[in-house]
């Protein structure tokens, strides 16, 4: 007959991966006659905790779906989301927890300290425990954010026997977890600087960065030279840090690009958060010449333009001028004005002078020399359209108030009864030059004065305070650039 004998015992110190226990029992049995034969060893029995091991795996998807995109290819480790107006978007984390060892798992817990949540606060889908090697079990958890994460989860599970009794041994902790949510509002941005070089070149500098946390790759900037210039050379792109510049070059003037292009492809390497160029370590640094037109505006505008497929779908999430980081308008550009080179347009100044009597003939007001009073003077702005007249006061003087920058014509009539009897004259008679002083193109002057001296039965013609020439009989066009002011650019005097 068989005797089977059951008992329990305890290890005395817990056990750890790949631990076993052996046990030997020893039989002594008893003859009829009371003697106590020798023992008999019975076979050894061994127990082994066998090699516990787990992972898990993180992965999250743009939706709210209880967690059916759990497991799809929907479901990435690293996803990045474009949405310009930084709405919150609704996402699923998804928590699949492997046991890759060969022993049973139970008591499985997993944790997001980013997230601030447990299992406790997630739901399964699928699996159950304990969990049976090569089995796995998965989580769902939904969350609402309008910010990149990026997040490591932590799981830990206890050793068990299939039946999920506990065999002694401690939970032991799973690897892996990490997934990388992007969220891109904002692309790339240029921080644009512009040099005047002696009177006519200027050098652009621009400075892009990458404030998000995912490298911007094959991002393209075009620069079209600015209205009033074209494009001089001294091309170079620089890349610091991780960004990589592939190609960087003058494109010639075309339909779309009327004064050429400097374009520019790149991969950004990113410094999040970053808005000043001096805290970036990845930056991607533009520069080249250009040339500026003599009639150019004094103010001059650069703003290029960038185009980024953020999220790799093979459409552009950004193409246009990239947004000012400093302010909350989306799609918003910046003026560069060129130091000593540019007007402020808030500046006015008065558009004045005077009529008056040249008795000494030196073209030139003096103190002691009277005005002509009530004579009318017409104000025409640059497309001849009279936008103000006045009268001189009993000293000459005529007074239009202050105007902005632009370019103006200031006439008188000879036919006006207050002239009767003169005749516009200068020291000379000489009308080739106005007081010495040849007709030049200056940029940033204030001079908005215009005199007009006359003689009695004179046949010569002064006007003093610009350096604008005046023919009797006719109408002489000229241009002057001026900053801060009024730009005096035609003078007319018309004989009626």
């Amino acid at each position: 007959a068989d005797c089977v004998i059951t008992y329990d015992v305890t290890a005395a110190d817990p056990a750890t991966e790949g631990d076993t226990i052996t046990n030997t029992a020893d039989i002594t049995p008893a003859d009829e006659g009371g003697n106590d034969p020798a023992p008999v060893n019975a076979d050894d029995i061994t127990i082994s905790y066998g090699s516990p091991s787990l992972e898990v795996e993180k992965t999250v998807y743009v939706s709210h779906d209880g967690g059916a995109g759990c497991g799809t290819s929907a479901a990435q480790s690293e996803l990045v989301h474009v949405d310009k107006t930084r709405e919150l978007v609704d996402l699923t984390y998804c928590f699949t927890v492997k046991n890759t060892g060969d022993t049973h798992l139970s008591a499985v817990e997993v944790s997001d300290p980013e997230l601030g949540i447990t299992d406790t606060d997630m739901s399964i889908i699928a699996g159950s425990a304990p969990v049976s090697p090569g089995s796995e079990i998965t989580y769902y958890y939904e969350a609402t954010l309008d910010s990149s994460l990026e997040n490591t989860a932590n799981v830990q599970a206890t050793p068990v026997n299939e039946d999920g009794d506990s065999i002694g041994a401690e939970p032991i902790e799973g690897s892996g977890g990490s997934a990388y949510f992007t969220y891109v509002f904002d692309p790339p941005f240029g921080v644009k600087i512009g040099t005047l070089k002696g009177r006519d070149i200027i050098t652009w500098d621009m400075v892009w960065i990458n404030n998000s946390g995912v490298t911007a790759t094959d991002v393209v900037i075009i620069d079209e030279p600015p209205v009033g210039s074209e494009y001089a050379g001294a091309l170079s792109c620089n890349g610091a840090g991780a960004t990589v510049v592939h190609s960087c070059l003058y494109n010639a003037p075309d339909a779309t690009y009327p004064r050429g292009s400097v374009t520019v492809l790149a991969d950004i390497a990113p410094d999040p958060g970053v808005l000043e160029a001096a805290d970036a370590q990845n930056a991607l640094t533009i520069s080249f010449d250009v040339l500026v037109s003599s009639e150019a505006s004094t103010t001059i505008e650069n703003q290029a333009t960038l185009q980024w497929d953020a999220d790799g779908d093979g459409k552009l999430d950004f193409a246009g001028v990239s947004d000012n980081p400093f302010t909350d308008v989306i799609g918003d550009t910046s003026q560069v004005t060129i130091p000593g080179l540019s007007c402020q347009e808030s500046e006015h100044e008065d558009i004045e002078g005077y009529i008056y009597i040249d008795k000494d003939r030196d073209g030139k007001k003096d103190d002691r020399e009277d005005g002509i009073k009530n004579v009318t003077v017409y104000l025409l702005d640059e497309d001849g359209v009279v936008i103000a007249q006045t009268e001189t006061n009993s000293k000459g003087k005529y007074d239009f108030g202050k105007y902005p920058p632009g370019k103006y014509t200031i006439d008188i009539k000879l036919s006006d009864k207050e002239l009767r009897g003169y005749t516009l004259s200068n020291e000379d008679g000489d009308m080739t030059a106005l007081n010495g002083i040849d007709q030049v193109t200056h940029r940033c002057d204030h001079d908005t004065d215009t005199d007009f001296g006359f003689l009695r039965d004179a046949h010569v013609l002064a006007k003093t305070g610009t350096n604008l020439l005046l023919w009797i009989g006719m109408t002489v066009l000229t241009s002057m650039l001026v900053c801060g002011g009024l730009l005096i650019t035609r003078l007319r005097y018309t004989r009626s």
